[in-house]
């Protein structure tokens, strides 16, 4: 799927390759084999812009959530379960899981060229559950077995799901490698940030934290905006 003469249309910028699986035309659902399945791979080609929106808005959205609560504010407040009494408290809290959420798409969908669309959705989504686990962890003390067994199972399924997928990233371009080093920095940044917290952290760290994987995302999509439409090689499936 690709827009024809795009550039006669409208400004284009750096694309993001994902493959797409469909029926083959004329085989019937009854006549397929485990061998030989009716399915045809395609390619789908979508600015970056498409993927950088969401994020955008999203960003956006917990900026001016976290301006009405910074009202409720000072120096020594603690990131601890007591944040949570304030009504703008939650907007912000989810305004930000929402972000998380559209930072994996949005980085995934760059850096993984030879994936299909399905594959990216579900560990974009996957990758966004179990990181809005250690947000919310964060503001709870660790102070029992049973917390610290279920924190190594969730670092656990965050290996699992990030480990073969940063196997099969593809070499051949340096946009897609740099939105997987940048998409690795940003998680375990995250990660390990809050999952540190313990409870006692300050509400200033954690938000300079977060705000920090924003910033350093935002300029990452100015930069690949900026660049050419043709910096990489499109992806070509084998018929």
């Amino acid at each position: 799927m690709r827009l024809l003469a795009k550039r006669d249309h409208l400004k284009w910028h750096v694309s993001a390759w994902l493959l797409q699986a469909s029926s083959a035309p004329g085989a019937a659902p009854g006549n397929a084999t485990l061998a030989s399945p009716p399915v045809r791979l395609g390619v789908v080609e979508m600015d970056y812009l498409l993927l950088a929106l969401p994020f955008a808005f999203a960003s956006a959205a917990n900026a001016l959530a976290f301006t009405r609560w910074s009202l409720t504010l000072d120096s020594a407040t603690t990131w601890d379960c007591n944040v949570s009494e304030s009504d703008t408290w939650f907007g912000f809290e989810l305004t930000y899981y929402v972000e998380v959420l559209c930072m994996n798409w949005m980085l995934l969908g760059l850096a993984c060229r030879e994936h299909t669309v399905l594959e990216v959705y579900f560990v974009g989504l996957a990758l966004a559950l179990v990181t809005w686990y250690f947000l919310a962890a964060s503001r709870f003390p660790h102070d029992t077995k049973l917390d610290h067994w279920v924190g190594s199972v969730a670092f656990g399924m965050l290996l699992l799901t990030l480990l073969p997928l940063w196997d099969s990233l593809s070499s051949s371009c340096s946009v897609s490698l740099a939105a997987g080093a940048l998409h690795a920095v940003c998680v375990w940044a995250l990660v390990l940030g809050h999952y540190s917290a313990f409870g006692s952290a300050s509400a200033a760290h954690v938000c300079l934290l977060r705000f920090s994987v924003t910033v350093l995302c935002g300029v990452f999509n100015m930069v690949v905006l900026a660049l050419d439409d043709d910096l990489c090689a499109p992806v070509r499936v084998a018929i």
